[in-house]
């Protein structure tokens, strides 16, 4: 899982995520995910890249 996301955060976003309100996944996912990514693999991602991810991780 990732480390540098809150567990409480990251459950809110994805029960938001799966009831079709992606507003909060994508707001939060800019600042948490791309901290992360940012941070762990030093690597900046473009706004589709980020998108995808958490499409991806959170289906």
């Amino acid at each position: 899982m990732l480390t540098g996301v809150k567990g409480n955060e990251l459950t809110k976003a994805i029960g938001l995520w799966r009831n079709g309100d992606n507003t909060y996944v994508k707001e939060k996912a800019r600042g948490s995910l791309r901290s992360y990514f940012t941070h762990r693999w030093k690597i900046e991602l473009e706004s589709d890249v980020l998108t995808f991810l958490v499409t991806y991780y959170l289906n």
